[in-house]
């Protein structure tokens, strides 16, 4: 079931998104978060697959599904947790700690997207300096994955044609609602699950076949390039202003659906090009690089206290890939790679376990900084109040933070205006 060109595909989708976050060609890679909508097609696509697998066996089991869901997230992202838990403890005061963990305790129980959006959007300064802020697409996932799994065992006995009708219907829907909250609510059609659910059930349909399969080797092949320049298009052309989801995702969405179709019956140059060593490989390790680039990022960030230069940003880039590597070699194939010792049962406990150990760690990482330092109460208030607030700021606008002094006496800060009080 294992398909090498949907590694590659993975790269198309993760690169774009470090190249975003990471200001490479900003005037050109305006829509590198796109990616993350690619990953939630492969994620609906490959899931499906496995789950009619073991159904069309007999073997299925939702303790089962589970048992691979820890093991195939839960190292690599709580390996993540340890290194922000770890940074924060040396380097944060306690209520810069109290917020990180936050972020954290809410990761740990895949409901980040709700507690970001209910304190800022995505593209907002304030979410700049969150260490996890990327994990809110993992607990959409997760999300979705509560209650799919269970949809597809109660749908076993429906004929094929019923479950492309009722996959569609909901596909439909959350697409609708996702067209109608972008301009409603941008945060929550971009956040919360039941905008984000069509594109993870696109991949579902495909893997149903729910679109026909290609009988000719030219229909696969344009079908790849014009998938392929359609992720491109999308990660080009579209920007933070452009109201997303929406329909806008449909293009990175129908591009990766395009891309894995296309390879489905056929060998094609486009799956070809896919699996060349060079992009397979950043595809296999593209959950560990997703789970490391921005905490890497947002942590040099604040301990240089500036924006990375580019010569640093590259040499970001490569420790990214270099610990990416050690987390894909020795901490996500050992748990998912058979033999692997533990039970499925077992795999849940020690999961659950694991969840209430780290969240333990967290409550308790204020105080435990407090206890370490001992910072002075007189200069706890300083600091804190030196760390104030910069979101209400209009930063690098009128209140620069660089040494561009031009900045502070643009017409935008200093222009008079009849209609206002000057002073």
């Amino acid at each position: 079931m294992h398909r090498n060109d949907i590694d590659g595909l993975r790269a198309f989708a993760v690169l774009p998104v470090v190249a975003f976050h990471f200001f490479v060609f900003p005037k050109l890679i305006t829509g590198g978060f796109v990616g993350v909508d690619i990953f939630f097609v492969i994620s609906g696509y490959l899931i499906t697959r496995t789950i009619l697998h073991d159904v069309s066996k007999g073997s299925y089991s939702i303790v089962d599904f589970y048992n691979r869901r820890i093991r195939r997230i839960f190292p690599a992202l709580f390996t993540i947790f340890a290194f922000c838990i770890i940074i924060t403890f040396f380097w944060s005061l306690p209520t810069e700690a109290s917020q990180i963990g936050q972020s954290i305790l809410s990761s740990i129980f895949f409901v980040s997207n709700y507690l970001f959006y209910n304190q800022s959007g995505y593209f907002d300064r304030n979410a700049e300096t969150n260490p996890l802020l990327h994990t809110w697409s993992l607990s959409v996932e997760e999300q979705f994955y509560v209650i799919f799994p269970i949809v597809i065992y109660l749908m076993r006995d429906f004929s094929n044609e019923s479950r492309i009708r009722l996959l569609g219907a909901a596909a439909l829907a959350s697409l609708v609602f996702s067209a109608w909250m972008v301009f409603r609510d941008s945060a929550a059609a971009f956040f919360l699950v039941q905008y984000r659910a069509w594109e993870l059930l696109l991949g579902s349909l495909l893997a149903i076949g729910a679109v026909p399969k290609l009988v000719r080797q030219w229909q696969a092949e344009l079908l790849g390039v014009g998938g392929i320049a359609l992720i491109v298009l999308s990660v080009i052309c579209i920007s933070k202003d452009t109201p997303f989801p929406g329909l806008v995702a449909l293009a990175p969405c129908v591009g990766a659906a395009a891309v894995i179709h296309s390879g489905e019956a056929h060998r094609t140059l486009t799956g070809r090009a896919l699996t060349l060593f060079p992009i397979r490989f950043i595809g296999l390790i593209s959950y560990s690089v997703y789970l490391w680039h921005w905490p890497l990022f947002v942590f040099y960030r604040l301990l240089v206290v500036s924006e990375p230069s580019r010569m640093e940003r590259s040499a970001l880039f490569v420790v990214c890939i270099l610990a990416s590597t050690i987390s894909w070699r020795f901490i996500e194939k050992p748990f998912r790679e058979k033999p692997y010792a533990i039970k499925a049962s077992g795999t849940l406990i020690a999961g659950a376990a694991t969840m209430a150990f780290t969240t333990a760690i967290v409550l308790a990482l204020p105080s435990l900084i407090e206890s370490a330092f001992r910072y002075p109460s007189r200069a706890m208030e300083v600091l804190t109040y030196a760390k104030i607030d910069q979101g209400h700021m209009r930063v690098g606008t009128c209140f620069s933070l660089s040494s561009d002094i031009k900045k502070i006496v643009d017409n935008n800060c200093l222009q008079t205006r009849p209609n206002v009080p000057n002073f």
